[in-house]
């Protein structure tokens, strides 16, 4: 998650700087918006680059999956067992 936020934080600067740098050029230059854009476009490969690099395979993910599924069945057991405990014994409050 910390890797998120400052991925995010990255992006939300350049697209900052790309701004300052737009805003003081002549907008009516066309080579100023054609080089904003193209800073932009290059940024956003970046950013898809980087975010390829973040994404984890489905092999790596399955023992994660596994022993995620694991824990959730044995706490459901344990509230089931002891609903049903409290039901057979007839102390319910």
């Amino acid at each position: 998650m910390p890797d998120e936020r400052r991925g995010q934080q990255d992006r939300r600067q350049r697209l900052e700087e790309v701004e300052l740098e737009r805003r003081s050029w002549n907008e009516d230059h066309p080579m100023a918006r054609l080089e904003v854009l193209r800073e932009k476009i290059r940024r956003l490969e970046d950013d898809v680059r980087d975010s390829r690099d973040d994404q984890v395979s489905k092999q790596e993910f399955e023992p994660v999956k596994r022993l995620i599924y694991g824990l959730v069945s044995v706490i459901l057991l344990a509230v089931i067992t002891a609903i049903l405990a409290l039901v057979l014994s007839g102390k319910m409050p």
